[in-house]
């Protein structure tokens, strides 16, 4: 009976640590991150008061399965940086600042999600420790933007491409 109780309290503590959102700040504080783990991965990004991106059901489907679709969260932990990176043909500068502060979060399956966010943007990826080597066959996301946005692209034709297509 106590060995049943215990494991009711751990499934109930589990499904609430999901429901908290989880936030990091860039290394000067204007931009913050929120990310809730529900039944999907979604996040918002703020510079001060103003949301200027929002991320829903990020998720990254693979052959055989999907990271990110209904995830069970299992570890977060934070980290930063401020180190510079030389490099390796300066064109205007030999070193770049790398500063940022990080949001790693481990989910059940082999899988985790780390968000960086740095003084002038923010960057997600997601890792693995999945033997062998994995395929990837769709990176999805809904990208929502604040009404009046505008945003510009570049259409490529195909995965492997050097960028240099007009932006639209």
């Amino acid at each position: 009976m106590k060995r049943l109780l215990s494991v009711c309290c751990a499934l109930l503590l589990g499904g609430a640590a999901q429901a908290k959102p989880i936030e990091v700040a860039s290394p000067d504080g204007r931009l913050r991150l929120t990310v809730e783990v529900t039944d999907r991965i979604d996040y918002t990004l703020r510079d001060g008061d103003d949301a200027v991106l929002g991320g829903e059901g990020l998720a990254l489907r693979l052959a055989d399965r999907t990271l990110g679709e209904r995830p069970r969260l299992r570890r977060v932990s934070r980290s930063s940086a401020d180190e510079l990176l030389q490099r390796i043909n300066p064109t205007k500068n030999a070193g770049v600042r790398n500063r940022y502060n990080a949001v790693r979060l481990d989910f059940a399956g082999g899988y985790a999600l780390e968000f960086r966010l740095f003084d002038e943007g923010a960057a997600y990826r997601f890792v693995t420790s999945l033997p062998g080597g994995i395929d990837v066959m769709e990176e999805r996301v809904r990208f929502t933007l604040p009404e009046g946005s505008e945003a510009w692209l570049s259409e490529v034709g195909g995965f492997n491409s050097m960028y240099e297509e007009p932006y639209t």
